[in-house]
């Protein structure tokens, strides 16, 4: 009997979560999935620590072989619960919120943009540090955390909602999305450790790189967001902007020069309609020549609307509706006894 209730419960309780899981956008159910399996594993199993964190030492000369996935998978690992309660919920939802904006397809290879570029970088930052201090903790202790990918889908939304603030359980924060990533990255820097740092970095980093140059819009047949309010800067506050602004534009000429994006005349960097290589220039222009046309359009409807209302001031009488009917000269003569009336009234 003790079996039969067991099994019973079971089902129910499986019957209770496939609704829920159900819910989420296959994407972020794979993602959710492996970071879950990736770092409980983790927890329980030594062995499966090693299998799954990023150790710079052990991508080059692993136990057995050399540990290359761990580039990747390092990005999924939670080797303390806490971080993984705090860190996974918000992977989740976020993750949902995106998938079904973005579609399936453009949401993973965003993630796994994000997760390679975020272990390559980290791996090569670890390697710097032990060479420069010959400490060796950057090399053989394990790294990595779902703190880069939650940063990066901040950015994200931050993309898509620039002027909301950030709402938790129905309350309102007064937080605008528009400062959240680096206000996440100082969190981060702050409550995790020296050797977790890299990852919410270059996480949030690689995030916006991929968003602002790389990501296709099918719709608009566009590529990457150059407006003003998405540039690097607009993620700082405002005194720190001028200074970010320098590094921003040394790393994108430096990208422009080593040809991993188009650089295209303008008049500034935000402004820039981006290309990825081996695409026409041609679709990558549309966001710069739609929007001077619509600023075109609005300027011949506030000139229109002004010469409308110049006309109506001198006179009163013609209609603003083109389709009204016109006045007879009957109905606009004045009586001659009016002004006389009218001054003595005052």
């Amino acid at each position: 009997w003790e079996t039969v209730i067991f099994l019973f419960r079971t089902k129910m309780s499986l019957n209770t979560i496939q609704p829920f899981v159900r819910s989420f956008p296959p994407a972020t159910q794979v993602l959710g999935a492996c970071a879950l399996g990736f770092s409980l594993l983790s927890m329980l199993s030594t062995t499966c620590s090693v299998f799954f964190s990023l150790t710079p030492a052990y991508v080059i000369s692993g136990p057995y072989l050399p540990h290359f996935w761990t580039l990747v998978s390092g990005g999924l690992v939670e080797r303390h619960l806490v971080n993984l309660l705090v860190f996974l919920p918000v992977l989740v939802l976020a993750a949902k919120k995106l998938e079904t904006i973005w579609a399936s397809n453009q949401f993973a290879i965003f993630i796994l943009v994000v997760l390679v570029g975020t272990g390559v970088s980290s791996f090569f930052t670890m390697i710097a540090l032990y060479s420069f201090t010959m400490h060796e903790p950057y090399i053989f202790s394990p790294v990595g955390g779902l703190c880069g990918v939650v940063g990066a889908l901040i950015v994200g939304l931050r993309q898509i909602y620039p002027e909301q603030q950030l709402e938790l359980f129905g309350f309102n924060t007064k937080i605008g999305y528009r400062l959240l990533p680096s206000l996440y990255v100082l969190l981060c820097v702050i409550i995790r450790g020296p050797l977790h740092i890299s990852f919410a970095v270059y996480g949030t980093y690689f995030g916006w790189v991929y968003i602002r140059f790389f990501k296709k819009n099918d719709f608009l047949h566009t590529v990457g967001d150059s407006s003003e309010e998405f540039a690097f800067a607009q993620f700082f506050p405002l005194f720190c902007r001028p200074v970010v602004n320098i590094f921003s534009t040394v790393a994108y000429k430096m990208a422009v020069c080593m040809h991993i994006i188009s650089a295209q005349p303008s008049a500034g960097q935000s402004s820039l309609p981006l290309t990825v290589p081996g695409t026409s220039s041609s679709s990558a222009g549309v966001t710069t020549q739609s929007k001077a046309v619509s600023d075109r359009r609005r300027a011949r409807a506030l000139q229109a609307l002004d010469e409308k209302l110049a006309l109506m001031a001198n006179q009163p009488d013609i209609p603003l509706d083109d389709d009204s009917p016109v006045h007879t000269e009957e109905s606009d003569a004045v009586p001659p006894s009016a002004p006389a009336a009218a001054t003595v009234a005052v």
